[in-house]
């Protein structure tokens, strides 16, 4: 199964999400080869998530089935949420729930988390976006933060804020 396959069937990625507004966007996932495949094992290339990507990534982690993020309830939009046809395999759900756990230990943060710095190449080769995602319970939170100094530092932060706010 490609890249592109597997991120459809499994994580949602690429389906036509119901959030409840119309104003959300979805990442890119291009089916890739030879250099661009390889760029895309590290964090290069032309795949890109956005903040609600990674909110039900984290969900998906968790739950080991898909969760697309609902920013308002099926009920009141009228919308019907997508849902993707496998669940993630126990094995992988496992082991990145583990590395999650680790990481939060590491981060400081109660739950399960990970975060980091998404670059950008080109004119400048200095990071553009800091992230920081986090399930505890049910509950999965992810946020990017621009800022020019901290970017990391202020997307855990806040991931922190919105877990302790909701414990």
């Amino acid at each position: 199964m490609t890249f592109r396959a597997t991120a459809l069937s499994t994580w949602g990625l690429g389906l036509d999400w119901q959030t409840g507004v119309t104003t959300t966007a979805d990442g890119a996932l291009p089916e890739l080869d030879g250099a661009d495949k390889a760029a895309a094992t590290i964090g290069r290339g032309e795949v890109r998530l956005d903040t609600l990507n990674l909110a039900s990534l984290t969900a998906t982690v968790q739950s080991g089935l898909f969760r697309q993020p609902l920013l308002v309830a099926p009920k009141t939009s009228g919308k019907t949420p997508a849902a993707a046809r496998r669940p993630l395999p126990r094995q992988v759900a496992d082991d990145l729930r583990t590395l999650m756990q680790s990481y939060a230990q590491t981060a400081g943060v109660d739950g399960a988390a990970f975060g980091g710095v998404a670059d950008q190449f080109g004119d400048s080769d200095q990071p553009i976006t800091g992230w920081f995602t986090a399930y505890r319970g049910d509950l999965a939170v992810a946020v990017t933060a621009a800022e020019q100094t901290h970017r990391p530092k202020t997307a855990k932060a806040v991931v922190r804020a919105v877990l302790d706010a909701t414990s």
